[in-house]
């Protein structure tokens, strides 16, 4: 009986680690496109928004088969978020929308969440985050 149990824990395992060996590359994905539009904000540049779409596709067929709900719930309210005069003015709300995203990423590799937050994540990349986050 408990070589039974282990061939399917051994099996579990196994799954996982396919799993996780999938998904790494997708993420890898989604953080180079949030670093590379940061990368372009900050230089004043203009997106190419065909690259731009290609990626997004990418990152989607990835996303739809590899993430867990969370993720995939995270990778949607960011991508349904549309820019807007609004948001040019206060982007706190596409910035929350890439934290969430990171952060569900992060928790589906297995890092515990702990004292981690929305500013912490952003102030990786975002020099003035202390404006939007007091």
């Amino acid at each position: 009986m408990s070589a039974l149990i282990s061939k399917k824990e051994d099996r579990k395992a196994a799954v996982e680690a396919q799993m996780r060996d999938n998904k790494v590359p997708s993420y890898e994905m989604v953080i180079k496109l949030v670093y590379d539009v940061a990368n372009t904000v900050q230089k004043n540049e203009k997106i190419d928004e065909t690259e731009m779409r290609e990626t997004m596709f990418e990152i989607m067929r990835q996303i739809t088969v590899w993430a867990p709900d969370e993720v995939v719930r995270a990778f949607v309210d960011f991508k349904k978020n549309k820019p807007s005069y609004k948001q040019l003015d206060d982007p706190r709300n596409t910035l929350d929308l890439v934290a969430d995203l990171i952060l569900a990423i992060r928790k589906d590799l297995g890092h515990n969440k702990g004292s981690l937050d929305r500013k912490t994540v952003l102030a990786m990349f975002v020099s003035d985050v202390d404006t939007y986050y007091e």
